[in-house]
């Protein structure tokens, strides 16, 4: 993707999320309902996410509303994600089973970057702010 054509709070779509940047870094992220991310879904999710962020340390906002990954798609997150460039991740889910899954995946891969799992954008953002306060990003 060409760098040239990006734009600061504009949302680009993939088969299986919204996600846009805005001025302040901070990166959203917005599973459509009811999907299931395979391992092309996500190498995509994340390219875009990539070519969005261009090397700047991001804080992102994830809504998660899919029903689940592959093992293939969380593997790729999971590298992915290893290799920083985030600050911070909060996650805000929508009902008791993608708060199960958020849980149990932030306590498996354990990533570097601080991440908090949220029931409302309000309180997610409200964490965001704070860290932005406290000089994490």
């Amino acid at each position: 993707m060409c760098r040239e054509n990006f734009q600061f709070g504009k949302k680009y779509y993939t088969r299986t999320c919204v996600q846009w940047l805005t001025e302040d870094n901070v990166m959203y992220s917005e599973s459509f309902e009811g999907v299931k991310v395979d391992f092309d879904d996500a190498k995509e999710n994340m390219a875009l996410r990539e070519w969005m962020r261009q090397d700047q340390k991001v804080c992102g906002i994830l809504t998660f509303r899919m029903l689940g990954t592959t093992l293939d798609a969380r593997r790729h997150y999971e590298e992915v994600m290893s290799r920083g460039g985030y600050s911070a991740l909060a996650i805000v889910v929508t009902n008791p089973v993608t708060r199960m899954i958020a849980n149990f995946s932030v306590g498996f891969v354990r990533p570097k970057a601080p991440v908090k799992v949220f029931a409302s954008m309000d309180d997610a953002k409200c964490w965001v702010e704070g860290l932005r306060e406290r000089g994490v990003f």
